[in-house]
């Protein structure tokens, strides 16, 4: 609509209301009233133009090269508002074109059309914020290199408004979900799939729950190469086999494999095989998304991937496409990462051997050693050669590579001990101490990825749990009121020192319930009732408590008389975080999160032996909520005395 209505019948104004009179009469939109209630102040035709019709181009103002870095614009019709204002009259107008109009060089330029108090004519600017879109309206974009120029007519366009936006949106959407379709799991391998909303386009379609431990039921594609389900009416997902490529293959003894699910737009579930064989749910979980069969890609929406390991009676791994990003993930441990177990890293040594074998070299300057420890225990242990019998011999040489010596040592053979100042070459086949420094501790290094129980201690009770893999050990308080689990490194090694320089490391990940306590650190084992863990005690590490649904870290360390805890401001613990402390004797104790200082202690700190290089605790605070911690690593390592 604009100011003005041409009337196809004999009617016309005389100033209070229509009358019939001679055709081809003029009416304006101002007295041309709606449907009213009361008296409004907006009752017109030219008030619901001004208040829902935009300012923009109707045809036209084609932007042409007129040569030398100038531009031509054609003729055009559009609308223009007369004000700055939403609420501004709209006026129709046509624009008589203009030749030749200079741009700005090296530089962007918008072009556009201005009211210029009723001539309607044409400008340029570097900026286009600097217009109001009311009474100026953008036509096009130029960008002038020198004589050249590149044109783009981004412009206001008013024509066809609903069937623009339509377009926009199934061209850059799709089908577009908005609420609902969840993946999910229930019984032994049975799917489900929550009600749903999606748009396709401007319809609005909606999509039942799924479950099939009930009577739903879906297809299986075997790869993108399929152009009919290869199985119908199934109500469990397969636990044993992948898509190699060209054929099911079976998986491999407690490996992971990879199923993707879709809906298709009339509600159908479906799924698809992936293609991993994987060591770990983690890789099975970054595999890319794989390319889906004509119907499933033409008519299908995917929603999530279901990760199961080989014979698992339910899922490892359940995602959602809508909630977590399916591919690319960053693999933080890197047990596991791909190509773990192929040699191309020769310069380190490998543990199983090496074609070829393997030479160690301690150095490159003259006079370099290569030291060999047994242990770093105080209680060492022996140098094992298993392959020599008598018919072999230990060969010694001058340096030189001409052997100078041999000298058989039979399997069995124990050599004698080394005195304290006896500093020639002898072979021995026990530990030794040197008696002339009783009081010497050797560096202590400690680490672990938790792979195994057998060098822990560990309590539990009310439904908690320790359970160890390759992913770390998760500490588990169930969703028993009182449920907690602790552990901590048992004398295998032997026990640490920790009023000396010492550091301590680890990488947790947590899943919390409403309430809970944590710790995880080094000393004196923590002990817990489930209601609470007791924490004062010789140790320095990190607490994480949670009441009510908020969580607050602190670092601590304590004496077993007195305590100091810093709040490190930390509240989400998604991801497999680092978090580390470092003990200068006497001095401090400063404390990183993800490499970030968080606190620095210089009172209570921990005094004495007899500890552990790791202790962990965790209790549910006496609420029936779980709370799972995942320890993916923890190292401990402290200075020699």
């Amino acid at each position: 609509m604009g100011g003005s209505a041409s009337m196809l019948s004999e009617w016309t104004d005389d100033g209070t209301n229509l009358s019939p009179r001679d055709s081809g009469r003029t009416v304006l939109g101002t007295n041309i009233n709606l449907t009213e209630l009361g008296t409004p102040t907006y009752d017109d035709v030219q008030d619901w133009s001004n208040l829902t019709q935009s300012a923009g181009v109707v045809n036209g103002f084609t932007i042409t090269d007129s040569g030398s870095g100038e531009i031509d614009i054609a003729a055009g019709q559009g609308i223009l508002k007369t004000t700055d204002s939403v609420i501004g009259a709209n006026v129709f107008f046509d624009y008589a074109g203009a030749t030749n109009v200079s741009l700005t060089d090296n530089s962007i330029n918008w072009v556009y059309i201005d009211y210029n108090a009723g001539t309607p004519q044409e400008g340029v600017t570097t900026d286009w914020t600097t217009l109001d879109l009311h009474t100026q309206i953008i036509i096009g974009k130029v960008y002038r290199m020198g004589t050249t120029v590149f044109i783009q007519e981004t412009r206001q366009e008013l024509d066809d408004v609903a069937r623009r936006i339509m377009q926009m949106n199934y061209e850059k959407d799709g089908a577009l979900r908005t609420s609902g379709m969840v993946l999910g799991e229930t019984g032994t391998r049975n799917v489900t799939v929550t009600a749903g909303v999606f748009y396709e386009a401007w319809s609005r379609i909606t999509t039942s729950a799924i479950d099939t431990s009930g009577a739903d039921t879906f297809d299986v594609w075997n790869s993108s190469a399929s152009t009919t389900a290869d199985a119908s009416a199934q109500t469990q997902y397969d636990n044993t086999q992948y898509w190699d490529g060209g054929a099911l293959a079976t998986l491999t003894n407690n490996r992971y494999g990879t199923r993707f699910f879709y809906l298709d737009e009339d509600g159908g579930l479906h799924m698809q095989y992936g293609t991993s064989n994987a060591a770990a749910a983690a890789v099975a979980e970054n595999e890319d998304v794989p390319t889906p069969p004509s119907f499933l890609g033409d008519f299908g929406i995917y929603i999530g991937r279901i990760v199961v390991q080989k014979s698992a009676a339910s899922a490892t791994v359940i995602t959602s496409s809508f909630t977590l990003a399916e591919s690319g993930q960053v693999v933080t441990d890197h047990g596991n990462l791909a190509g773990l177990s192929d040699d191309d890293h020769t310069q380190y040594g490998l543990l199983v051997g090496r074609s070829g074998g393997q030479t160690y070299v301690g150095g490159t300057d003259a006079g370099d050693d290569l030291t060999l420890q047994t242990t770093s225990n105080a209680s060492k242990g022996s140098y094992i050669f298993s392959e020599l019998t008598t018919a072999n011999g230990i060969l010694r040489t001058d340096g030189s590579g001409v052997v100078t010596s041999s000298v058989d040592l039979p399997d069995g053979t124990t050599a004698t001990t080394q005195s304290a100042n006896d500093n020639s070459t002898k072979l021995a086949t026990t530990a030794y101490a040197d008696a002339a420094a009783p009081s010497v501790t050797d560096q202590q290094i400690f680490s672990t990825i938790f792979e195994t129980s057998g060098r822990f201690a560990q309590t539990s009770g009310n439904g908690g749990s320790n359970t160890f893999g390759t992913q770390g050990v998760l500490m588990d308080t169930s969703a028993t009121q009182a449920g907690y689990a602790t552990l901590y490194a048992d004398s295998n090694p032997s026990p640490v020192i920790i009023t000396d320089n010492s550091q301590f490391c680890t990488q947790v990940r947590l899943i919390e319930g409403t309430d809970h306590e944590i710790y995880v650190g080094c000393g004196k084992a923590i002990t817990s009732n489930g209601t609470a863990n007791t924490t004062n005690v010789d140790v320095y590490g990190f607490e994480f408590n949670r009441a009510s649904s908020s969580t607050t870290s602190y670092a601590h360390n304590a004496t077993g008389v007195a305590e100091t805890t810093t709040d490190m401001s930390v509240t989400t613990f998604g991801g497999n975080d680092r978090y580390y402390a470092k003990l200068t004797a006497s001095t401090n104790i400063v404390f990183y999160v993800e490499g970030t200082l968080k606190a620095t202690h210089t009172t209570n700190l921990p005094n004495g032996d007899g500890k552990s290089p790791i202790v962990a605790a965790i209790c549910n605070a006496n609420v029936a909520s779980q709370t799972v911690l995942r320890l993916v690593q923890a190292s401990y390592q402290q200075d020699a005395l």
